[in-house]
């Protein structure tokens, strides 16, 4: 019964791998570098253009683009399709991991491997990522996978085996060199212990692998070239937290899951140390799992980072989480043989138990990571320009070439122009004939913000029709201002007093100095979906409500926090307006909020007042 049992583990960790990282596989949006990937390699482009494309746009050799593009001919071409790939090597990429860690120690450390590995975040979100991050990943893998046969057994196949997965490492990312550095520096290691017929055959045999590799990595010298003309680069400069943040981020920056990972690290050394001086043994290099899985990782972690390390501080910084993506395996499969290495049965179980549950914590309660968007949110943005773009006004953005993937396609043809919105503006009160209706979208780190005199001018000249607040995206459309203040009658303010409104609310900031309000939060109607509701902010005095122009903002974190069956996302408002042009009363503030697709209309009282004097 248990031999029945230990064959079905493997197969269910690779369900549950297959399951966590295809499940939603297109609930993000593509982010910019995504965008960049479904730009290059468009099947409208001819090969001189995609090319072109790779050569001046990414910092990434040919392979991937050329295995998307073949793909893209099975399976058509979209956002989804373009992250099956990194799904598939995700997937794959448990299997091997327990292939490497079963010949470098034993089965049961391969099977902790590729539990671990199949639930960790990190990797969940890289293979849900149209980059070549996860492939890179998985090609690391098969080539320690190769490497570790190899030693052991130097001939033709193995040679040719080991050749093919060099081939792959090097030509899938560019750090794979520093990857296939230190695997000779493991050969070299090895050589130094081993038997002089055993040397002649991985001497022999390691440089015609070596010269295969580097051969077929040779066409991407152009791409290389220019890597290394870069002087400098939009991560910042190495801090001495750098190393930190990153292993943080690698184990999903939950302090629970990551304190257990280091007392087991730490474990793992004290484990292997007590071995004392078995390691200087020649004979047990090879044979002895705790030493040659030692070297093995030892090599693969120290080289990576130390090299990452000195190109950091001597030229353009590289310290950032996913360029270190290869190194990933190493923590796991220390903290797999750590586990393996707990005698007593019922420990050992308890520890991979509670690690699994923080980790499973951390992915669906904590970071909410199927619930919650992270990636900016261009498809969302879009969608809402193409549903409210009723008069095809012009879109303007500061990221056409991003936006143009949305919006700029055979089924859907917007004006997009290039350009910030401060020089927009000035360029609108340079010359009132381009004063007229717009939409401006925007994303990546650039959330709405113009001078004191840009924003003066779009409070006298528009208002703000329609707007999208998303996850590090936007988009606002301005009408021209009738100069009317928008009122609502006594009567109808009675009316709607008079009913139940089932208005839920929360101002998070309401200034009033005098001189303008500034004024956030949320409101929703119980019971009913925000989706195509508008929330407003009104003044009221005896004689009339003031209806003040009000920015709808997203807010998922309501619909988090309140548990809600209905979507509430759309539930925050914004309101910034000078008070001088109103007239003189003291107001009670109230939220009006109105659904758009029948009309019905909300009012609830706040406790808030503002007086116009």
């Amino acid at each position: 019964m248990k031999k029945k049992i230990d064959k079905l583990l493997l197969p269910a960790i690779i369900i549950l791998a297959s399951f966590l990282r295809f499940f939603r596989l297109d609930y993000q949006s593509l982010w910019m570098d995504e965008i960049f990937t479904l730009n290059i390699t468009d099947p409208s482009l001819n090969t001189k253009e995609f090319l072109n494309a790779i050569e001046t746009t990414e910092g990434f050799p040919y392979l991937y683009y050329f295995f998307l593009r073949a793909f893209y001919t099975v399976a058509g071409y979209s956002a989804a399709v373009a992250r099956i790939p990194s799904a598939i090597a995700g997937v794959l990429a448990i299997y091997v991991i327990y292939l490497l860690v079963k010949e470098i120690y034993n089965k049961q450390a391969g099977i902790i491997a590729a539990l671990l590995l199949a639930i960790n975040e990190f990797g969940i979100h890289y293979s849900q990522e149209a980059r070549s991050y996860n492939l890179y990943l998985l090609a690391t893998l098969f080539s320690f996978y190769r490497l570790s046969i190899f030693i052991k057994k130097p001939d033709f196949k193995t040679t040719m085996w080991y050749a093919i997965s060099g081939i792959l490492l090097l030509n899938l990312s560019f750090f794979g060199a520093i990857n296939f550095f230190s695997q000779y520096v493991v050969l070299v290691v090895i050589y130094m212990y081993s038997a002089n017929i055993e040397r002649k055959k991985i001497s022999r045999y390691g440089l015609i692998a070596g010269v295969i590799s580097v051969a077929f990595f040779l066409p991407n010298y152009r791409i290389l070239k220019k890597m290394f003309s870069v002087k400098s680069f939009w991560i910042g400069p190495p801090q001495q937290d750098s190393l930190k943040n990153i292993f943080c981020e690698i184990f999903g920056g939950f302090e629970l899951e990551y304190f257990v990972i280091l007392l087991l690290i730490i474990y793992y050394f004290v484990f292997l140390f007590r071995k004392g001086q078995e390691i200087l043994d020649k004979t047990k290099i090879i044979k002895d799992q705790d030493v040659f899985s030692a070297i093995l990782l030892s090599s693969w972690f120290v080289i990576f980072v130390l090299i990452m390390l000195i190109k950091s501080y001597i030229g353009p910084s590289l310290l950032i989480s996913r360029y270190f993506i290869s190194i990933v395996p190493v923590f796991i499969i220390v903290v797999a043989i750590s586990i393996s290495n707990i005698n007593i049965k019922f420990l050992r179980n308890g520890v991979l138990s509670v690690l699994t549950l923080l980790i499973c914590v951390n992915i669906v309660i904590i970071k909410k990571y199927y619930t919650s968007k992270f990636k900016s949110q261009y498809r969302e943005v879009s969608q809402f320009i193409e549903k409210n773009n009723k008069d095809h006004s012009t879109v303007y953005t500061s990221l056409k070439g991003m936006f143009d993937f949305y919006l700029d396609n055979k089924e859907l043809k917007t004006n997009l122009q290039e350009t910030t919105l401060d020089n927009f503006i000035e360029a609108m009160a340079a010359d009132s004939t381009k004063i007229k209706p717009f939409w401006y979208a925007d994303a990546h780190v650039r959330p709405f913000n113009v001078s004191e005199n840009n924003k003066e001018f779009l409070n006298k000249y528009f208002s703000l029709a329609e707007n999208f607040e998303g996850y590090d995206a936007w988009t606002h459309y301005y009408v021209l201002n009738d100069g009317r203040i928008e009122e609502i009658s006594s009567t109808k303010l009675e009316d709607l007093k008079k009913k139940e409104s089932g208005i839920t609310y929360n101002f998070d900031e309401f200034i009033d100095d005098g001189k303008e309000l500034k004024a956030s939060g949320w409101a929703f109607v119980k019971g009913h979906d925000a989706t195509n509701f508008q929330v407003s902010i009104i003044l009221m005095d005896p004689v009339r409500g003031i209806k003040l122009k009000t920015q709808q903002v997203m807010r998922n974190d309501v619909t988090v926090f309140m548990a809600s069956p209905y979507n509430l996302d759309n539930s925050g408002f914004l309101c910034h307006l000078p008070l001088q042009d109103l007239p003189k009363a003291n107001y009670k503030v109230g939220i009006y909020i109105k659904n758009k697709s029948d009309g019905s209309d909300y009012l609830v009282t706040t406790d808030k007042n503002v007086i116009v004097k």
